[in-house]
């Protein structure tokens, strides 16, 4: 069955809509959550999602990391929604990358 803007439904959707976006954070000690994605609505901003990411996955010394989804840096500072973000994401966060150049 289609849906009112012609798409077909995802299956494997749960709990997505126009007001919320489904994330995990991923980071070289872990995932969480470990699988799928919590739902969490757009306006929120994204430093308390890493927070708790942080607490679930025992990381210490993050005061540098960078939460990145593609090739964008996220401000945590602002909401998804505000880091124009949606649908469903898996947030790299770790330190910078090194700052070594093309040779």
């Amino acid at each position: 069955m289609d849906t009112d803007n012609g798409h077909k439904p995802d299956p494997n959707d749960h709990g997505h809509d126009d007001k919320h976006i489904l994330v995990a954070v991923q980071t070289t000690s872990g995932r969480w959550p470990e699988h799928g994605f919590e739902r969490i609505p757009l306006h929120q901003h994204v430093e308390p999602f890493l927070v708790r990411a942080q607490k679930e996955l025992k990381l210490v010394g993050v005061v540098n990391w960078q939460a990145v989804v593609g090739e964008k840096i996220l401000n945590v500072n602002q909401s998804f929604e505000g880091n124009g973000l949606c649908g469903q994401i898996v947030i790299q966060y770790g330190p910078p990358a090194g700052g070594g150049g093309r040779a």
